[in-house]
Parts: C-alpha cells; structure tokens; sequence
C-alpha cells in the first residue's frame, strides 16, 4: 500500500459527520487528467472519456459515506477518497479546494495494489 495515504478506521468514520461531508463535497474535472483540455499533463492518469461530471459526484459521495477516505485532512476534509464503479474499477478523488470541498478524481491502475484494497474494502463498508 501507498506510505502517502492511509485509510481512515472504522473508529474515525463513526466519528466523522459523513452525511455533511457528502452534502457539500463536490467533484470539478481537472484539466491535468484530459487530453482535449489545456493544461494536460502527460504523466497524469487519464480520464475515461465517457466518464462524466455527474457521474464522478455520485462516486465521491458514495466514498465518502462508504467511510472510504484517508486519515489526513485539510480544512476538515479528507484529502483523498475513494469509491468503486458498477464495473469494479476503483477511483481515487484528490481536493483540489479545502475551503469548500472541492475534488478532483482519476480512475486508479488496475496494477496498483492498493487499488485492489479499495476494492475489498468497497465491498467490506458497504
């Protein structure tokens, strides 16, 4: 698993006010992650492009109520939190915006091990 991020325990969840963050979280596309876009990063995972805006907000808020978010906060918010589509790929959202909730997301590679863990953990929080 990633040194960076660590995922929050049950404990820190049940401690954690989910259903506010869920309401004002929201996700923006970032320009880093879409060829069609500028400025796009190269060495930044690319979006599916079917993947749409409302699509990625039900995915965040769905991780964030699943309990799917890392232990470091920013301004109250997670900094990273994850979620997994109807087809078992796994997302990691970044926030961009800690003064109002707003994040960013990528899908993770199916190589990353961690991604595989989200996955499980998906299923073990639901």
């Amino acid at each position: 698993m990633r040194g960076r991020a660590i995922l929050a325990s049950l404990d820190l969840v049940i401690s954690t006010n989910v259903d506010e963050l869920a309401e004002d979280a929201h996700y923006e596309k970032s320009p880093y992650h879409d060829p069609s876009a500028s400025p796009w990063r190269p060495d930044k995972t690319e979006c599916p492009t079917d993947f749409d805006c409302a699509h990625a907000q039900s995915l965040l808020i769905a991780g964030l109520r699943r309990g799917l978010f890392s232990t470091q906060q920013r301004g109250g918010w997670p900094q990273e939190v994850w979620a997994v589509d109807g087809n078992g790929n796994a997302y990691e959202a970044q926030l961009t915006n800690r003064g109002n909730g707003q994040y960013h997301g990528y899908p993770m590679q199916a190589a990353d091990r961690f991604a595989g863990f989200i996955t499980e953990q998906w299923e073990v929080r639901a």
